[in-house]
């Protein structure tokens, strides 16, 4: 009699295994197309051991299409692992590489945890020639909560004629948007910057 129970003893055993050797292929990341789009074997493995999941691959390949480096991509992943997350910022990355922002750059913005809703406006801003450091500047204050100058209103001044070293210096003091629309006012009626300066 015990035969029988030792049978179906064993073929649950048999049944649970082949679940979990299924189970185990079927969340095996596929890194081909990491491979396929330029990335180096060395960089491949790096994020093999960093366990990269199928959707991080599909972002990272993002990535590549976008002529970001094999370092820039490896470090974002990490940045995101410090966080406990998948990376799942390629179209954002990509985006603000593409319209000329640095990737040294990119990876601040990741640092700070400033890839999410903001980035239409940085796209705007480096499109209408604000710098890198400058953007950076802005995202360190918003990630303070502290009050800033926002995009559409450093691309005014900018227009206005006020320089990147100006608008710099008005981000880092935490110049309002309220403000903008005085500091507008006294360049056009041709008061210098170094004393648009002293006033705010």
């Amino acid at each position: 009699m015990g035969l029988p129970w030792q049978s179906c003893r064993a073929a649950a055993f048999g049944l649970t295994l082949t679940l979990l050797v299924g189970c185990s292929r079927g969340e095996r990341t596929d890194l081909r197309p990491l491979d396929e789009s330029g990335m180096a074997f060395s960089s491949v493995q790096t994020l093999r051991e960093l366990n990269v999941s199928n959707a991080e691959v599909a972002e990272l390949v993002k990535l590549r299409h976008a002529g970001v480096s094999d370092r820039t991509a490896i470090e974002l992943v990490r940045i995101a692992r410090s966080r406990q997350q998948e990376f799942a910022r390629g179209d954002a990355v990509a985006a603000l590489v593409r319209v000329g922002m640095s990737e040294d750059a990119v990876l601040e913005l990741a640092r700070l945890d400033r890839l999410g809703l903001e980035i239409g406006e940085m796209q705007a801003m480096r499109l209408a020639g604000i710098p890198d450091v400058v953007i950076l500047a802005q995202a360190r204050r918003r990630a303070q909560g502290v009050p800033v100058l926002s995009g559409p209103a450093l691309a005014t001044l900018r227009n206005a004629g006020i320089s990147d070293q100006a608008l710099l210096v008005l981000v880092e003091r935490g110049v309002p948007d309220s403000a903008a629309e005085e500091i507008l006012r006294l360049r056009r009626r041709g008061v210098r910057e170094a004393e648009i300066l002293r006033r705010f």
